[in-house]
């Protein structure tokens, strides 16, 4: 029996191996419904390249997006892991580890323009052409397969601006995600700017996000917040405060 899963083991990597980088494309496109692809893709599902680009949904046309190289680590197959190493836009390794209890992720930092993220938001906040540069950081989570999280993550949102208000920036934004196994808090706070946004929210598996913010600064320029926001905003009980309410 011992001979009989090594003899099968050996067939598959040897499958992996072979199969191009190209399949990867076209998984990637099913999942994303045909949101993002991988162009250019090299070499095989086992060890490969290519560049990820994202449809841009407000100038409908393809942008590029990230760099990837990924190579998976045979070692980590004996320990009944698939071990998957990814190297985002020359930056160091990150590591994605897939087993029979969870997905766990360490070292990952992605980076993308703000529009190509919110311009998939509903409704009128999804189109008021968002700028600034979004950073993620994932330093460690882990989640089983029923999506309970443990683990810390940090989005930040430097020059938010937004095509509607030319010549404006609001500021420079932190959020922050801990899985608690049960739920995921989340935390938003103001690193810099005259619009300053507070709120926090949570996550919890097979549900949908709660997330409350306050909003305050200039009452004059923060009129045209229900523009932008739509029906997820609406007055606070002070004149330049408003409040942000997305539940499910």
């Amino acid at each position: 029996m011992i001979r009989l899963l090594l003899l099968l083991l050996a067939v598959s990597l040897a499958l992996l191996w072979r199969l191009p980088a190209g399949l990867l494309d076209q998984e990637l496109a099913r999942i994303s419904h045909n949101e993002v692809r991988l162009a250019l893709a090299q070499g095989s599902v086992w060890a490969g390249s290519g560049d990820l680009v994202v449809f841009d949904a407000v100038e409908r046309r393809w942008q590029p997006w990230l760099a990837v190289a990924w190579h998976v680590d045979a070692g980590s197959l004996w320990r009944g892991v698939l071990g998957i190493r990814l190297a985002i836009d020359g930056r160091p390794e990150a590591s994605v580890d897939l087993s029979w209890r969870e997905i766990h992720t360490s070292g990952l930092a992605l980076t993308s323009p703000a529009g190509l993220i919110l311009a998939r938001i509903p409704d009128a906040l999804g189109r008021a052409g968002w700028k600034g540069d979004m950073s993620l950081v994932v330093a460690d989570w882990h989640c089983d397969w029923s999506w309970h999280c443990g683990g810390h993550s940090e989005l930040t949102w430097m020059g938010a601006a937004s095509d509607l208000f030319p010549g404006r920036q609001f500021g420079d934004y932190r959020l922050q995600a801990d899985g608690r196994q049960s739920d995921v808090r989340l935390g938003w706070t103001t690193l810099r700017g005259d619009i300053r946004i507070e709120g926090s929210g949570r996550w919890q598996p097979q549900s949908l996000a709660e997330f409350s913010a306050t909003v305050s600064g200039d009452p004059a320029f923060l009129e045209h917040l229900p523009s932008v926001g739509g029906r997820w905003v609406r007055p606070g009980e002070t004149p330049g405060t408003w409040l942000v309410d997305f539940r499910p």
